[in-house]
């Protein structure tokens, strides 16, 4: 078998030829990578800022979050439509709500919400579960994981009891045993708790009581042999309900969960009466007039608990409240008996075997559900135990198999994701478009697909003008399925411009799994061979995009003798020089035996990463992977990137078992270590794919030098892409008061257009950076504060650094000695009384008034995000620039997550570019840490007098508490710069007085007429109250008739007045001219 490929046949190449050269932007300026000649395969520094990264996205099933009860068949989100939280343990108190949250943290913490929907996280660095609120509403009891203080492994844990108030502080512990204590529970006045304790291995767990404030514990339950937990005190403080204890006891003799109560030891009855008292049920949640309460029970038909309501000791049938076909948790009553509702944990998804588009902080943190629905898992896949059978990708009937894929757009702020759906030909697979979020999902408009054709493993040009996938047609599972091939498209049309074509020889109708090399040039992709006439085998292959008959067998170069190995799913390292691939045995052969390769393009560069025990055997590539039943991992697989090239993030087995639900795990390529990502989160995670993301820069001197009315400074600004990718279509935009005038930029790299506030630095590579110089003139006396802000195409997750601000001082003019007066020559004309002199055209302009002062900078939100709107200068001028800044800061509380920012601009003022990310008027922003900010800005050009105003509203699906702050609204107005003549009729040789109003500060107003000759005169400046009185000289020799003053200058759009220049003999009253 040779390496490489001869003449092939591919479609319309001359057309694909010339669209490599849209790649060009990005490749001058290198690949998107660390810094260029970093070999993929050195081992790198170990990178401690993954948690500063982008997310990742993946496929996943079983995600968990809160659900209100709509309806007995509907659980609605808890917290509104967008991305769902990872949320659990729900338990309330009238309209006050406490659960855990991995929203902020890889493991869950405590967090409250109030009656207004206000969200607060209350715990850091614990590992919480069952919250519970106290009566008076001031503390919750929560339970967390601590270190095992006895003997045993050393990793061990066990949870114990504390409390925190409603206000994150006074944390404190109030068990420190090595028991393990659970789901704490309130008496009614608060004074003393129940939980689940394992007293022992005779007893089992068992249900204890214990002041809050210390003292012995004491078992109140003795019911038949079993473990006793989840204890709910009834919240009723009266004689008949306030000893009572519901709890659930999983019996020893097999026969289910029974709800129980119990009031100390010798009393411990059943909690249902009537039919139900034979049920399966569990998980019991008082209602608050103490005699109801909500709990589950299965459904033998779907395999899955439904919620019901009954009346304690009853024996009235029981109403079911919830019978979603989906696993739920934890019911509680929220709300007044008259008008509350159940709210339960469940599974974000419809059912357990449904899988959705997911996401994940680098760090494991925050792991969401975006309402996505990708397939239908085969559920065998969860009980079958055979490895040669494979329920993922060979489904029975009736579900999806797992040949879907995902990966972000170029710019990091889309998906392209593949998706199962039921159209008029049948079940079939489309690639669809969606933000980063999940929201504005629309299916991709591929030309050539059949209406039986599956199209999947989408993959972007990294100039995101074209789209590689494979087609199946038809598709199908198995036997089923058609032919497979790679097809390139053009993404604006959806026209195909390629395909990739095995040569003679090789198989046909196998390729599938493309991936674009950060240089645009390279497509690596799968494809099936046959080796000695058997099947079952698959190679790496590559291509250059612009030769699509030159490909080559890059598995050949790097495997064991035979080369019969499956490798699949390859993926380029960010600087394009590396492949990560999967590898296994090929031929049928189903082992423990897998691993994940890394290799050059060229194969003289190539080592085994997993499993450990090979990565530091340069030969191990071609050599058989080890087998892995005992050690693991188990059948890693699905690499991914990180954008700095130092992890890779991939999926494999939590156990050898092949029913055992792959994790995702981050292997740091310097250490070999092995990390899972999400700590123990439930069901798949599969098919990983990094956000491809910046990190720009911004400094600026905190003050510049103190410059005189009248008089420019420069002040010099740097901005740096600090990678890893190349920064398109990089921005700055300056924000400048009324009380200093913008004379110009200037910039080391790209250019600024004149009388713009804004900078196109085009495209910053890695490491490159940029000076920007202001040129600034003082208008009014103060500290003016100056705003710098960088934005561009490549999302940043990191946006505080991307605005700074400069104080600029200005001072007055310093006074000169008044020069001894001269007379005035006789024949030059003296103005009215009611004239100034020319010296007032540039006199000092008066000090602003506090409308007109600089606008400070926005305070720090106390917890959560908060925005605010600001217009600079303000009011605006028709034909100049307004700087529009929305700063969306957040506090020390809690990550703020799922930032959409809806700009209220003025829909009769025209507005440029809105910045990347925003579309519609509306901006999806990166996560703020806590203390972070990140700033918008808009430039306007007002076209015409009004008044208006400028808002923002800022929504999160994450924590806030207090979304009061969360819209801002300012008045804005835009001037119209008005001039007239005083008189406006004139003898050749008269100076008449030009009057302004309504003119830009600082800004250098130029007089000129016309038809004749200006006389020359120094430009006038207004004053700080937007006016100006200028001269200007009627020359003794110009001709009589109709006159058009116009006065122009940056900032505002030329105005005019008419004048009439008439003979010496037709003059008003008072002129005297000058011969």
């Amino acid at each position: 078998m040779t390496g490489t490929a001869g003449p092939s046949i591919h479609t319309r190449l001359g057309r694909l030829t010339g669209a490599v050269v849209l790649l060009a932007p990005l490749l001058a300026v290198g690949p998107a990578s660390a810094p260029q000649g970093t070999p993929g395969l050195a081992a790198a520094a170990a990178d401690d800022t993954l948690a500063e990264a982008g997310r990742i996205g993946f496929a996943g099933t079983e995600h968990r979050s809160l659900g209100r009860v709509a309806d007995p068949q509907t659980s609605d989100p808890l917290f509104g439509p967008g991305p769902a939280h990872y949320d659990q343990d729900p338990s309330a108190r009238g309209e006050t709500l406490v659960f855990t949250s991995r929203r902020d943290s890889a493991r869950p913490q405590v967090y409250v919400r109030d009656a207004d929907g206000a969200v607060r996280k209350l715990t850091t660095g614990r590992d919480a579960a069952h919250p519970e609120l106290s009566p008076d509403g001031e503390t919750v009891v929560f339970d967390s994981a601590e270190p095992d203080p006895g003997p045993g492994p050393g990793d061990a844990a066990q949870r114990d009891l504390w409390t925190v108030g409603v206000d994150g502080s006074g944390l404190r512990r109030l068990t420190e045993t090595a028991d393990d204590e659970t789901s704490p529970t309130y008496s009614p006045d608060g004074s003393r708790i129940a939980y689940s304790g394992d007293g022992g291995p005779v007893l089992g767990r068992q249900i204890y009581e214990r002041a809050v404030s210390g003292g012995q514990a004491t078992r109140i339950s003795d019911g038949p042999p079993g473990d006793a937990t989840e204890p709910a005190w009834n919240p009723v403080d009266d004689d008949s309900h306030r000893a009572l204890v519901a709890y659930t006891l999983e019996t020893d003799d097999g026969t289910g969960p029974r709800l129980r109560v119990t009031e100390g030891l010798g009393t411990d009855r059943p909690l249902l009466a009537g039919d139900q008292a034979g049920w399966a049920t569990r998980s019991a949640g008082w209602l608050p007039d103490g005699n109801d309460l909500v709990f589950l029970s299965p459904d033998p038909d779907c395999d899955c608990d439904h919620v019901h309501r009954a009346t304690a000791f009853a024996g009235a049938a029981p109403q079911q409240v919830l019978g979603e076909d989906r696993a739920v948790e934890s019911p509680v009553w929220l709300g007044s008996m008259g008008s509350g509702a159940v709210v339960v944990a469940r599974t974000s998804a419809s059912a357990a075997n449904v899988v959705t588009l997911q996401d994940v902080r680098a760090d494991g943190s925050d792991p969401r559900d975006l309402g996505l629905t990708l397939l239908r898992e085969d559920p065998a896949a969860y009980t079958n135990t055979d490895p040669a059978v494979d329920p993922l990708f060979n489904p029975a009937e009736g579900y999806d198999p797992w040949t879907e894929r995902q990966n972000y757009t170029p710019d990091g702020r889309r998906v392209v994701v593949t998706r199962f759906e039921d159209l008029d030909a049948g079940r079939v697979e489309r690639i669809w478009l969606t933000d980063a979020d999940g929201s504005n999902a629309a299916p991709m408009p591929l030309a050539g697909r059949g209406p039986r054709d599956w199209d999947t493993d989408p993959t972007f040009s990294p100039d995101g003008t074209k789209l590689a996938f494979t087609r199946t047609s038809p598709g199908g599972v198995g036997g089923a399925a058609g032919p497979s091939r790679i097809v390139i498209a053009e993404v604006a049309t959806g026209a195909v411009i390629g395909e990739i074509v095995p040569p003679d020889g090789e198989q046909t109708g196998g390729d599938a799994q493309p991936t674009w090399s950060s240089d645009g040039t390279t497509l690596a992709f799968t494809r099936n061979q046959v080796i000695d006439g058997a099947g079952g085998f698959k190679h790496v292959w590559t291509v250059p995009v612009n030769a699509l008959d030159q490909q080559r067998n890059l598995s050949v170069t790097v495997c064991p003798d035979g080369c019969g190995v499956i490798d699949d799913s390859p993926a380029f390292s960010p600087d394009g020089g590396t492949l990560a691939m999967n590898r296994k045995d090929g031929g049928g052969v189903v082992n423990e035996r897998a691993g994940i390769v890394v290799t050059s393009l060229t194969g003289g560069d190539c080592r085994v990463v997993l499993p450990s025990v090979q990565r530091d055997d340069p030969d191990a590539c071609r050599k058989a992977i080890p087998d892995t039943s005992q050690t693991g991992p188990f059948q890693p697989r699905d690499a991914a990137w990180s954008p700095d090239a130092e992890q890779l993030v991939l999926s494999s087995r939590r156990a050898v078992a092949p029913n055992s639900p792959e994790q995702l795990s981050v292997l740091d390529l310097a250490s070999g270590e092995l990390t899972p990502l999400g700590d123990g989160l439930p069901g798949r995670q599969k098919e990983p794919a990094f956000q491809q993301s910046v990190d720009l820069s911004l400094t600026a001197p905190p003050t510049g030098p103190t410059v005189e009315v009248g008089s420019s400074v420069s002040v010099t600004v740097t901005v740096t892409n600090q990678g890893p990718a190349p920064s398109p279509g990089t921005t700055f935009t300056v924000d400048a008061p009324a009380g200093v005038h913008l004379e110009e930029l200037t910039t080391t790299a790209g250019s600024c257009a004149a009388g713009s506030p804004q900078c196109a630095l085009g495209v910053l590579r890695p490491g490159a950076g940029a000076q920007i110089t202001a040129r600034l003139t003082g208008v009014t006396t103060g500290d003016q504060r100056i705003g710098w802000s960088v934005a561009g195409a490549v999302l940043d997750p990191n946006p505080t650094d991307n605005a700074a601000g400069t104080i600029l001082p200005v001072q007055d003019t310093p006074p000169t000695p008044s020069p001894s007066p001269t007379p005035s020559p006789t024949s030059t004309p003296s103005p009215s009384p009611s004239e100034p002199t020319p010296s007032e055209s540039t006199s000092r302009p008066p000090s602003p008034s506090p409308s007109e002062s600089t606008s400070p900078e926005p305070p720090e939100p106390e917890a959560g995000p908060a925005v605010t709107v600001r217009a600079q200068p303000s009011p605006g001028f028709v034909g100049g620039r307004v700087v529009v800044t929305y700063t969306v800061r957040n506090g020390e509380n809690a990550l703020a997550t799922g930032l959409r920012l809806r700009l209220g601009l003025p829909s009769r003022i025209p507005a440029g570019s809105l910045p990347a990310g925003c579309a519609a008027g509306v901006c999806a922003l990166s996560d703020l840490a806590p203390g972070a900010s990140t700033v918008v800005r808009v430039v306007l050009s007002p076209d015409r007098a009004l008044r208006t105003s400028v808002t923002a509203r800022l929504t999160t699906t994450g924590t806030d508490a207090d979304a009061g702050d969360n819209v801002s609204r300012i008045p804005l107005r835009i001037l119209q710069p008005r001039i007239v003549a005083v008189p406006a009729v004139g003898e050749p040789g008269f100076v008449t007085s030009v009057r302004g109003r309504d003119f830009p500060p600082g800004a250098p107003v130029k007089l000129t007429w016309k038809p004749g000759i200006t006389a020359t005169a120094p430009a006038a400046v207004p004053r700080g109250d937007r006016t100006f009185i200028a001269q200007l000289l009627i020359l003794v020799k110009d001709q009589t008739g109709p006159r058009t003053i116009t006065a122009e200058g940056p900032g505002f759009t030329p105005v005019t007045t008419p004048f009439l220049v008439v003979g010496g003999t037709i003059v008003p009253p008072d002129e005297t001219g000058r011969r």
